[in-house]
């Protein structure tokens, strides 16, 4: 039977009509669904788009437990945007949810079949699932979408690699090297690359590897170029060659630019997925700023002024003179959240104007308080007169500097100034100095405010606030002289604020900040010019402070560092007409939103008027051609009408104000940064200053500094604030969400602590079985008491029996890196205690002040004492009897955190309590520490250090005396103290005595027994079945009550994104680490926040004839916080060793530490995570390179 041509063609013809005609009626419903979503401006838009917004960046926080209400809400309002649904799948993801994620990203997929995202995200799924085959599908799609996803690109190669199998080397090379073809120079792909050329025996494609590495290696580190070479002396010899790439990949992770290039191919290391921030189906927000205010004009007014009997003003400065009522609101809201709200309306600063003789309310008849013009009456300077809260208590102080000297004027209860000068307790030669002007620095970063001031003529002076109304004078700033402006923001985004000076002849000096109090020289480039002026501000709007510089010619230059001080970048943002030639510190630069529309403005304040720059999308700065005629000096929203206005003095020297004329409707927030007056930790100063504030509202990303107690953000048209991130002083972050527009926001501060957690298997779930290496803290004080030598590194934690139970015939136990700290676990161990009956078993889980082995203690069954009286003779027995988690805390809040007034705690044993010994005290109770930073604080002035907790008893003359003295203190939370009751009074056992100190420590439970020979237990030591290092986020704190310590939820992790400012350096890679935890030989696993450690342990057999069973952690290791005044808390060097004092030994090179030489292999098999605070310092901007 034959067939014609034409008739084998019509069929097939048929078919494609068929098929293109189903295509387009599938493209044409696509379209028609896009076409019913609804748009820009209807009401279901913009809940989508609020909800969505605050979900992304909530997730994006890390903060997942706010995420998935939010992006939930979004998909209820539009089920057929398919954005949110991938998000909630990937929330599930991170959670091990596989069954929710693939339902969530199974909708979304449907919604859009198209998207590389999406495609990027079931990729994950079938990973987590085991399907590899599958993942690589999924990721050849995502690619297919979108070739320039280097991320998915990297991904398939990794998993291809994973899955083995013939080619899959040759493939994994050709991945690396279309990588490549976008990025020639990205460093990880490269030496990844060059592994798979050594595996494949393709000497050309490694030889070529070699000659890129060559040409990138003169910006290289001397290591770096070092162990290159070593890799060309044996490139032809692949046996040898693959384990010096090995070392080259290692050392090149120190190197600025891997890590930049890690973010393209690895965006969130350690962190599942990426979260899709854009719509899919509905139409996207325009990204950038608003349009600018061109029309911009300000209406000035007269301020009522006194009469000018003492001369004309030339100075002011704004000033927050709460009232009582409004004091204590602040004070209420800032502890519990809550305020009256009309104690808080009118949150407007007082205006000060000051001449030559005195300084006064610009609204008030009645005179102020003198100022030093010295004997010539030398008018103030711009500068001159200081508002500011030098002693933390929401009461603005005043600092005069003029010619006649230094002046300092403190606020009181209602309202008064002293004058307090001659208090201060320094010299008569620097306050009777002559000062062109003072500014505040918490150059130290431990929570007060010290001062900058500028001599007329000389050095500038660093006056360190003591907290105690005092201040110590130094010269800090090497080669500067006649200072006339100063800038305090963190250039280099290393967490430290750096200090820049302009001189009289107009030259800029910038130092960084080595911490502690200490600053170096950072050379400019020797081309700059001249400047008048100078101010700190993220100017071109990437994450990072600039100096903004107005050059004598009216160039305003943006001054930017690159590289984290390996360059510096200058370029010319705008230029403005200078009305006549000032001297340097004549004129000052505003930068603020004057419009509104989201993009910062600069204010150029000349001596008669004032020109405005306004920030803009492209070009990105306009100059307006109308000047104010006002000597502006301050800028505040006056009359809170949300667009912010200029105060200054008019032609006549007359106080005035110019009121915001702009039509523009465009939205803004305040915010009100405010420490926790009422908490007792003393760690930020009242309102903030120093930190920074940035925020994300929609495709809008902003950063300011807390200059002032109200930080103004402009919004342009976006809704509201989706989330703001407020860095405070001291280094930790703070997440606000979803904070409403066109209204004051106050932010309370809330602050961290550092070590590691154990948590145990109950039978039900992981349970908290407490926090330790307390006693190794490198780099800091010990509750203010002693520095960093532990010649006692070993710590135990007892487990009850019934805190650890048996899961699938083993003990799992896992130890948890929470917060903001360098853990290095030397050896970790679970000791196995049987013990006979109607016995119990203890450790002392206290901070010893001497080197203390531990040991075990078998005693009589505890029973509690009999009566106890708090220190006011106050009945306090109750709270001690059981440990129930009621706690006697009757001794207040001090100043600082972890010390407060003298109290005790009073105890009588009862009459049947034994009367010889040994008896043993079994105190337990849990510790509010200090910190490094309150150490800093307390070692500065005439502060009381914490007074260490002693063991009292009567001295037979109706007193007391130390019985047993320096008994260190609780080792943390619900720290068991055995403390010997006999041999104090004789050999009988002291049957009344008192526990006395200043620290906060908060007892549950007093009670004693009788000491029996430990030999009676019988201990066991099972070495562990596995150890895995793995990453699993941050934990959730929270406490029953303000008696409490705050304790983590195994179950509730909260963050896991970067949540503080991660110590830099080499850790631990992820997966099994037993060897380096099995011995104390200085071989450690190096662990990060967010890391766990799980531990299996084999069971012994049960013991018989009744005996009990409980358990000891045993730890041997040292912890390194990242406080700011942690010595060395920026990194994981210098290493730690036992028999060594590590804190006396700065930080140098990886190569050349101790450690390192004795354990190189360590750090080519175990040490080869790099981490740094890269992702941290990106902070609301995704994916932003370092």
């Amino acid at each position: 039977m034959s067939t014609s041509q034409g008739s084998r063609v019509k069929p097939v013809v048929i078919v494609l009509l068929l098929i293109a005609s189903g295509a387009g009626f599938a493209t044409y419903w696509f379209r028609v669904r896009q076409a019913a979503l609804p748009g820009p401006g209807t009401p279901a838009y913009q809940a989508y788009r609020r909800a969505f917004q605050v979900g992304v960046a909530a997730l994006e926080a890390g903060r997942e437990e706010l995420a998935r209400p939010r992006l939930t809400e979004a998909t209820a309002l539009i089920p057929g945007e398919p954005a949110a649904w991938a998000n909630l799948g990937l929330m599930s993801l991170r959670k091990n949810d596989l069954q929710q994620a693939e339902k969530d990203l199974k909708k979304a997929h449907a919604l859009a079949p198209d998207s590389g995202e999406i495609e990027a995200l079931l990729a994950l799924l079938a990973e987590k699932q085991g399907r590899l085959p599958e993942a690589v599908a999924h990721y050849r799609k995502a690619i297919a979408a979108n070739p320039r996803d280097l991320a998915s690109l990297f991904a398939l190669a990794e998993t291809i690699s994973r899955e083995g199998g013939v080619g899959s080397e040759a493939e994994y090379q050709k991945l690396m090297e279309q990588i490549l073809q976008a990025q020639p120079n990205n460093l990880p792909v490269l030496t990844r690359r060059a592994g798979a050329a050594l595996r494949n025996q393709d000497q050309a494609a490694f030889q070529d590897t070699l000659d890129r590495f060559a040409r990138l290696a003169p910006d290289w580190s001397a290591l770096s170029r070092k162990v290159l070479a070593e890799l060309q002396q044996v490139s032809k010899k692949p046996n040898e060659a693959i384990p010096v790439l090995q070392d080259l990949d290692r050392v090149l992770k120190g190197e600025r630019s891997y890590q930049r290039d890690g973010f393209v191919i690895l965006p969130q290391p350690a962190v599942v997925g990426s979260p899709i921030v854009r719509f899919l189906r509905l139409v996207p927000p325009t990204p950038g700023p608003a349009a600018p205010d061109r029309d911009l004009t300000f209406r000035i007014e007269a301020l009522s002024a006194p009469a000018k009997a003492n001369g004309l003003p030339t100075a002011l400065g704004l000033a927050w003179l709460f009232t009582e009522k409004q004091r204590k609101a602040l004070e209420q809201h800032a502890a519990q959240g809550v305020a009256d709200a009309s104690a808080l309306a009118g949150f407007t600063p007082t205006v000060f104007v000051a001449n030559a003789k005195e300084v006064r309310p610009a609204n008030k008849a009645s005179p102020g308080f003198s100022f030093p013009g010295g004997p010539k009456g030398i008018a103030p300077t711009s500068a001159s007169v200081l508002p500011v809260d030098w002693d933390n208590d929401l009461r603005i102080d005043f600092v005069l500097a003029g010619a006649g000297g230094l002046r300092f004027w403190q606020q009181r209860l209602g309202g008064s100034f002293d004058d307090i000068t001659g208090k201060t307790g320094l010299a008569a030669d620097i306050l009777n100095g002559e000062y062109h002007g003072v500014w505040a620095a918490d150059i130290e970063m431990d929570s007060d405010l010290d001062l900058i001031a500028a001599r007329r003529t000389g050095a500038p002076l660093l006056l360190r606030n003591n907290g105690d109304n005092t201040f110590k004078a130094f010269e800090s700033f090497a080669g500067v002289k006649n200072v006339r402006a100063f800038a305090w923001a963190d250039l280099d985004s290393d967490g430290a604020p750096d200090a820049t000076f302009l001189d009289d002849q107009g030259r800029l000096h910038v130092f960084t900040n080595d911490r502690s109090g200490l600053f170096s020289p950072w050379p400019l480039p020797a081309d700059l010019g001249t400047f008048v002026a100078v101010t700190a501000a993220d100017i071109n709007n990437d994450g990072v402070f600039d100096l903004v510089a107005l050059r004598s010619d009216g160039a305003l230059m943006r001054i930017s560092d690159q590289g984290q001080r390996q360059a510096w970048q200058v370029a010319e943002i705008a230029r403005v007409p200078l009305e006549e030639k000032a001297p340097p510190g004549d004129i000052a630069l505003f930068v603020e939103d004057l419009d509104n529309n989201g993009a910062l403005d600069i204010l150029v304040a000349g001596p008669k008027s004032a020109q405005i720059v306004l920030g803009a999308d492209e070009p990105r700065f306009i100059t307006l051609a109308r000047s104010i005629p006002l000597r502006v000096l301050a800028v505040h929203d006056v009359n809170n009408d949300g667009r912010l206005d200029l105060l200054g003095l008019s032609a006549a020297d007359q106080p005035a104000q110019a009121l915001n004329q702009s039509t523009k409707k465009y939205r803004w927030q305040a915010l009100r940064p405010i420490a926790n007056p009422l908490a007792g930790d003393g760690r930020i100063n009242s309102f903030g200053l120093g930190g920074e504030v940035e925020i994300r509202s929609g495709a809008l990303v902003q950063k300011h500094l807390i200059h002032a107690p109200v930080v103004h953000f402009g919004l342009g048209e976006e809704d509201a604030v989706d989330v703001a991130r407020i860095v405070w002083p001291n280094g930790a972050a703070q997440y606000e969400f979803a904070g409403p527009s066109d209204q004051l926001v106050t932010a309370v501060q809330r602050l961290t602590t550092s070590c590691p957690f154990l948590f145990t298997f109950d039978g039900k779930g992981m349970r908290f079985a407490g926090d330790f290496m307390w006693g190794t803290p490198l780099g800091m004080y010990i509750n203010g008491q002693n520095i960093g030598d532990f010649p006692e590194t070993t710590e135990w934690l007892k487990i009850p029996g019934k805190h650890l139970l048996p899961r699938d015939g083993y003990y799992d136990v896992r130890v948890h890196a929470n917060l903001w700290e360098a853990d290095y676990f030397d050896k970790l161990a679970l000791i196995v205690v049987d013990h006979p009956p109607e016995t119990e078993i203890h450790v002392d889980e206290r901070f010893f002040l001497t080197p203390t082995k531990p040991r075990l203690h078998v005693t009589t069954p505890v029973k509690p004492v009999a009566r106890a009286w708090d220190h006011h003779g106050k009945d306090a027995t109750a709270e001690i009897r059981a440990i129930d988690g009621a706690y006697l805390d009757r001794c207040g809040r001090g100043r600082f955190q972890g010390v407060t007034q003298d109290h005790w705690v009073e105890v009588d044993l009862g009459e049947d309590a034994p009367r010889a010994g040994p008896v043993l005290l079994i105190a337990r109770g849990w510790l509010h520490p200090t910190n490094s930073s309150i150490n800093v604080a307390l070692g500065q002035g005439k502060h009381a250090a914490p007074r260490p907790l002693v063991l009292e008893v009567p001295d037979g003359k109706g007193g007391w005396k130390v019985g047993r003295p320096a008994l260190g203190f609780p080792a943390g939370k619900d720290k068991t103290l055995l403390i010997r009751l006999d041999g104090i009074e004789g050999k009988q056992v002291s049957r009344r005595f008192r526990l006395r100190t200043s620290m906060e420590i908060y007892w549950d439970f007093l009670g004693y027994a009788t000491e029996l020979d430990e030999k009676l237990a019988r201990l066991q030591r099972p070495a562990p079945l596995s150890a895995d290092l793995r990453f699993r986020g941050v934990l959730a704190m929270s406490r029953k009550n303000d008696s409490s310590p705050e304790v983590p939820d195994y179950y509730q992790v909260i963050r896991t994104a970067q949540p503080w400012r991660d110590l830099t350096g080499y850790y631990t890679r992820f997966g099994d680490v037993g060897e380096l935890l099995a011995n104390v030989d200085d071989r450690y696993v190096i662990a990060n926040a967010g890391d766990e450690i799980a531990l299996r342990f084999p069971v012994p057999a049960a013991p018989s004839g009744g005996w009990q069973r409980d358990f000891i952690w045993e730890c041997d290791g040292w912890t390194r916080d990242g406080d700011p005044n942690t010595r060395f808390g920026t990194g994981v060097l210098p290493l730690p060793a036992h028999g060594v004092n590590t804190d006396l030994r700065p930080p140098t090179r990886l190569q050349d530490d101790p450690v390192y030489q004795r354990f190189p292999a360590d750090w080519r098999n175990y040490h080869t995570r790099y981490v740094t605070a890269h992702a941290f310092a990106r902070g609301l901007r995704r994916l932003r390179n370092p």
